[in-house]
């Protein structure tokens, strides 16, 4: 069994100051909001395509 945990932060701008140094978000990289349901719904597409693809 394979168990995956993973955040994608999207339109949040500021972090606690413990992870501040490392966190980014989509909106402070390219400077755009996003949907956050659909970029995890996109995500979650493509990553079902490369395990179907790598497993079958």
């Amino acid at each position: 069994m394979l168990s995956l945990a993973f955040g994608i932060n999207t339109n949040q701008k500021q972090f606690p100051l413990e992870i501040s140094e490392i966190a980014s978000s989509i909106k402070n990289e390219f400077g755009i909001e996003v949907d956050g349901k659909k970029v995890i719904t996109e995500f979650c597409n493509l990553l079902e395509e490369k395990i179907r693809g790598t497993l079958y």
